[in-house]
């Protein structure tokens, strides 16, 4: 526990896990896409968007767990986690309510400490997640996400016609082999 800010998450190696292979950490189902999706990026329903909103999510599984999110009001949220995300890399974190009792000894607010929450599992996750998993160089990939996430379709053919037309390198964005054919086979 850090004694300075002792809101902060006790994260190990151990709860990272990675898309689209991620299990529940309680009874080891299989994620399920919802709305099509198997990571549902969050989206600042009231209030200002604030810059950390595109590092967490919520994932679903195939099960009825009670995992980190109040199932008390809203039974359908069985089975779902809250995660940070970094890449494909993610890992769970719990976030205070504005009624949590502890809140009152921390001297902040609830907006702070998840804030403080999310800041801290995402460089854990820049830490000590698989360097190949976390895909921050892999374009392809995250534009692949992006668009599952719920980016525009035109943004991601964008960024494709970049590569096909070579102001974005083909071989790094594919991590292809330099022996590899990326043009079109000539008569």
């Amino acid at each position: 526990m850090n004694t300075l800010k002792p809101y902060l998450l006790d994260l190990s190696i151990d709860q990272i896990g990675y898309l689209p292979d991620m299990r529940c950490p309680t009874c080891g189902a299989r994620l399920i896409a919802k709305d099509g999706q198997l990571y549902r990026p969050f989206q600042a329903l009231i209030g200002p968007a604030q810059e950390y909103d595109r590092c967490f999510g919520y994932l679903a599984f195939d099960c009825t767990c009670p995992l980190n999110l109040s199932q008390e009001d809203t039974p359908s949220l069985g089975g779902t986690l809250r995660v940070a995300r970094l890449g494909d890399a993610v890992i769970p974190i719990d976030f205070v309510t504005i009624g949590d009792t502890t809140l009152s000894k921390y001297r902040t607010t609830a907006r702070e400490v998840n804030a403080a929450r999310l800041l801290q599992a995402v460089r854990f996750l820049a830490a000590h997640a698989d360097l190949e998993r976390l895909a921050g160089s892999d374009t392809l990939k995250m534009v692949i996400y992006a668009v599952a996430g719920g980016a525009s379709p035109d943004a991601a053919y964008e960024v494709i016609q970049n590569i096909l037309a070579g102001r974005l390198p083909a071989r790094k964005v594919l991590r292809l082999s330099s022996d590899a054919r990326t043009g079109a086979p000539t008569k």
